[in-house]
Parts: C-alpha cells; structure tokens; sequence
C-alpha cells in the first residue's frame, strides 16, 4: 500500500500526480489516503462570483469532514492548508460584470462644473463603498487561514484592489506578508479611482509578479523600486488592446527598464499588448534579455523592430522557450517602408543568433501577396539538437476563386516544401499547428 512507504517516497509519487482530479480520485480509495491527502487537497482556494457578477460573491465550504486514525469522525477547517488563493478566475475576465462598482462615469452635455462635480462625487462614493464591501466579504474568509501561510495570492476581478486586503495596514501585509512568492494583479486598472497597491513595496520575498498595468506614474515606480532584487518571474500586459492605449502603455517599459542591472534575478518575462516604441537601442531592457531564460512578447507593438536590435548589437541569448506573437501593428508599422523587410526574416534572423531553445511557439505571422518568400525552416532547424515543442499558427492572405476578394487563412510552415524536413530533423515531444482543411485531402 502506498501508506507503507517510507515517508519520502510516499511525498515523491504523489508530487508528480499533483493534478487535483488525480489526487481527488486517489483520496477516495481509501480513509487514510483522503486523510493523508487533505493538505494536498486543499492547497488551492478559490472565491468566485455567481453568473460573472462581481455583487454575488461565492465563498466556498471549507469545513470539511474526515476520518481519524481510530475510525472515529471529526472535522477539519481545510484552510489551514492553503497556499494559494485566486479571486475569480483569470479567463473569465472579459466576461465579469462591472456594472455600479468600477464605472465611466457619463457627465451631461452642458452640465456645469458644480453639477460635473457633484456626479463626481456620488459616483466615487459609491465605488468606494462597493470596494470596502466586496474587500471585507472576502477577508471574512481569510481570516480563517493561519498567519503568514500563503505563498500566492490573485486579483482577477475587474474590481479596483481593496485597501482593506492591499493597503499599507490591509490583510496581505498584517497577515500574510512573510512567505508571499507570487502576486497577481488582473483587476480593473483603468478605473479613474484606480492606484497601485501599496502591498508591492513591502512584500520583501516576492518572486513572481503578474500584473495588468494603467498608464504609468511615479506612484507605480516607487511601488516597484523594492522588487528590482528579488523579482525572478514578471509579466506585464495593457488594461486595452487597443492601439490608444497601447501607445499608453510604453511607459513602464522605460521606466522599468531604464537601469536594468537592478533586474539582478529575472530569467522570466512576458509583456502583452505594450509598446516598444522606435527607440528600442535606448531601453535597458536589451541588456536583460541576455540573463532570461523565457521570454514571451504577444501582440506588443514595435517587436521586431525591438528583435533586429538584439541581433544588430550581438546580444548574447540564453533563452530556453520563446514565444512571439504579432499583430498588425507590431507589423504594419515598422515595415510600411520596406518591402525587402519581412516578419519571417527578422524573426529567422534572430531564431539563428542563438542556439539551445527547447520551446518555441509563434503565432500571426503574416505572408502578404508580393512579399518575399521566407519560411523559418533554417531559424527552427538552428535548435533541432535541444528543440523539443514547436506551436507554428503563421496567417497568410490568400485571394479566392473570383479574384476579388482577399481574405485571411490560418496555414502551418509553408507544408509541402519545408514542414516535412522540420518535423524529420527534430525530435519533438509537441508540436501543434493550423492546416488549411484542403491539405487534409491534399
């Protein structure tokens, strides 16, 4: 029986069948297995919201029942064991309603400035109050869990941060600050009431950082001062994917980036929907990209031009799993003036300026009529002896049967000249694409 393991052994087989549905079905065999596997169990605490709705907060059950070692039963409150807390949950985000709690707030055309400030007033007050309300609702649970235990903590609600949980004198700081490694912040950052947390300057063992930026201020720059130390693992995304703001959202780049050897730990970076800007051989952030060892850019405008100045200035890269994707920004605006210039080439180009990769995962790359014919079958091939998971989604316009028409189509590496030789080359584990459905009967 498992139980008759040494200690050990025991901790090691169920470390790598760490899949909760596993462990579940695992805990049913038997009373000592479901006993033993409690921690386990209930090292993930989740606070969700019933239809999407912020107002109607579910707190799940977390006193649970269980059998003891003399047969007898007794219950146990399961949040002695979590480590882990998400608020909401993070793809649900575009769906969740924010109706009367995180708002634009519409002036009347011709209001004066005593009515405009009146509407101002009420409207933040109500914020305010719905903020406090939703904060000490969730703590209400919290508070069950022992002092200093957790270990991560996610905001994903489209709610500003309450200070009752991230103030100077809130939960996180009062009562979990010592062993907090991983913080998200995926609220509603664009909210005019919106200011950074004051927990980020005062979480000294954080390690992992996820947090969906507003325009940048001196505010948020003093916050993360005390991190530059000790942050392995950051990810940046834009509250919009809309090029207004994306443009926006250059700003914590320089102002992130603009001493980079304070980055002494990071070796994992994601940025989503930001801003590069022309000027890419002016930000630290080219010489942080020698120390990373995962590096993913999605939908960030300026991107290749950022890529060509790595390879121009020799950089050297260490990167183990890169993902890029690309948008028509990123595309159309840096390569408007030329047509020799390609998204393949610069993307090849860089692929061949390092070796050792062991993922790769590139999406949108675009193929327009006319443009020189580059594949990225050398770039790819450059990591065949470490390569080991390839994701290649590559876009293409392709007019129809009347000539008229030019649509968008999904299609892999260009498949019958180049697809067969990457797939016979390479000793991969995963490798995922998209076919256009007249290769399946080609």
């Amino acid at each position: 029986m498992l139980l008759d393991l040494p200690p050990e052994i025991f901790n090691q087989i169920i470390n790598e069948k760490s899949h909760i549905r596993t462990l579940k079905n695992l805990a049913e065999a038997s009373k000592a297995l479901h006993r033993h596997l409690l921690p386990l169990l209930h090292r993930d605490f989740r606070i969700s919201f019933r239809n999407n709705d912020v107002t109607q907060i579910h707190i799940p059950g977390f006193v649970k029942t269980y059998f003891k070692e003399d047969g007898t039963k007794d219950i146990v409150n399961c949040l002695k064991f979590a480590k882990n807390v998400e608020i909401g949950r993070r793809h649900q985000l575009a769906a969740t309603t924010i109706s009367g709690l995180c708002q634009y707030v519409q002036i009347p055309v011709g209001a004066g400035l005593m009515i405009e400030t009146e509407i101002r007033t009420k409207a933040d007050q109500i914020h305010w109050d719905n903020m406090v309300r939703t904060g000490r609702q969730i703590i209400s649970a919290l508070l069950y869990i022992p002092k200093n235990s957790l270990e991560k903590f996610s905001w994903n609600i489209s709610l500003c941060e309450p200070p009752d949980i991230f103030g100077s004198a809130g939960y996180l700081l009062t009562h979990q600050s010592r062993h907090i490694k991983a913080i998200e912040l995926n609220g509603n950052s664009y909210c005019r009431c919106h200011s950074p947390p004051e927990v980020l300057s005062e979480l000294k063992h954080l390690r992992h950082l996820s947090w969906v930026v507003h325009p940048w201020n001196a505010e948020s720059n003093r916050l993360m001062n005390g991190l530059y130390h000790s942050i392995e693992s950051l990810e940046l995304s834009s509250f919009s994917q809309e090029p207004m703001y994306m443009l926006l959202s250059r700003q914590p780049l320089y102002f992130l980036f603009d001493q980079s050897a304070r980055w002494l730990r990071l070796r994992s970076l994601s940025l989503n929907y930001l801003w590069f800007g022309p000027f890419v051989h002016d930000m630290g952030l080219l010489t942080v990209i020698g120390q990373l060892r995962s590096l993913k850019l999605l939908h960030c405008a300026y991107t290749l031009f950022f890529l060509e100045e790595v390879v121009k200035q020799n950089i050297v890269v260490r990167l183990k799993s890169f993902e890029i994707g690309l948008s028509e920004m990123a595309e159309l605006v840096v390569f408007r003036g030329d047509a020799q210039t390609t998204p393949q080439k610069v993307l090849e180009d860089f692929l061949l300026s390092f070796d050792g990769l062991e993922e790769l995962y590139i999406w949108g790359l675009i193929q327009r009529p006319g443009s020189p014919r580059v594949t990225l079958e050398n770039g790819i091939l450059n990591h065949k002896s470490t390569l080991r998971r390839l994701v290649h989604h590559w876009r293409a316009l392709v007019d129809d049967e009347s000539n008229t028409h030019t649509w968008i189509c999904e299609h892999p590496l260009r498949w019958h000249k180049c697809a067969d030789m990457v797939l016979q080359n390479l000793n991969l584990v995963c490798f995922g694409f998209t076919m256009v459905p007249y290769l399946l009967v080609c």
